[in-house]
């Protein structure tokens, strides 16, 4: 199962906190092992999320070997060796054990070069990654008619389309996206229930059933754990709150939008 996360901006906050935060989410409360990544070139956003930085916010020394491969040495081997499964698992980081992992991208080469060798043998590498790991998250954004971004959004089962409290932002959202025929769901990134532009009124501008949409609340820890390398912990706090902590509405309002996307994916059934 392939599901896409596209957003206007390919390498912004909001991607990471809707990506990162839905994945875990399925990946920890839902038993379901995945796999994240973003096709999006020179996209790193997501390791300030997952890896911890130093006081100068560098890489640490023992992970700079992702930086040198990751998607890129993937889609190279693909093209040059016929990789088949050998040395994919070396280029993953695993975030939780046995259940979430990350396949960093590279910056050792130029847009235009990777962006030619993913036309070629994305489409065989996600359909490798997905057979290997079950759930794949992909991001992409920027330009919906990139080759890139519409060969991953071909290739998904379902579109999850990043949203703001913004009615003109999300006016022009819907009209780019909405020539694609895919199963969506529309996912509100930092989501503030004080503003008065409200998720109902984003479902009437957008005319979005209300088991198409989610949120994704703002929360200020949550906001930093992206910066900082502290997510998985800040998580596994998320996933022990009890209703009488402050961080319950932020779990579970993102537990919510999980289950809705999985559901539109054919992965979960409520039990009755």
């Amino acid at each position: 199962m392939k599901i896409a996360f596209w957003c206007k901006e390919p390498n912004c906050l909001s991607m990471s906190a809707a990506l990162a935060g839905i994945a875990y989410t399925a990946a920890t409360s839902f038993g379901l092992r995945s796999l994240v990544l973003n096709s999006g070139f020179n996209c790193h956003e997501l390791e300030r999320a997952f890896v911890e930085h130093s006081d100068t916010l560098l890489i640490k020394e023992e992970l700079a070997y992702f930086y040198d491969s990751g998607i890129d040495l993937i889609l190279n081997r693909l093209k040059f060796e016929g990789l088949g499964n050998t040395g994919v698992r070396e280029q993953m980081l695993e975030i939780k054990k046995g259940l979430l992992y990350y396949l960093p991208g590279s910056t050792k080469t130029s847009r235009e070069i990777y962006e030619e060798v993913f036309i070629e043998k994305g489409r065989e590498a996600l359909d490798m990654l997905e057979n290997m790991y079950g759930l794949l998250f992909v991001a992409c954004g920027g330009d919906i008619n990139s080759d890139v971004n519409r060969l991953v959004i071909e290739q998904s089962d379902l579109l999850v389309i990043l949203c703001a409290q913004l009615p003109a932002y999300n006016r022009n959202v819907s009209d780019e996206i909405l020539s694609f025929d895919k199963e969506k769901v529309f996912l509100i990134g930092m989501y503030d229930k004080e503003s008065k532009y409200t998720v109902k009124n984003i479902r009437k501008d957008l005319n979005v059933q209300k088991d198409s949409i989610g949120v994704i609340p703002y929360y200020i820890a949550f906001h930093d754990s992206l910066t900082d390398g502290s997510f998985v912990s800040f998580m596994e706090k998320v996933n022990k709150s009890s209703k009488k902590e402050n961080m319950f509405y932020f779990a579970d309002e993102i537990r919510k939008s999980t289950e809705k996307i999985l559901r539109k994916a054919g992965l979960y059934e409520e039990k009755k």
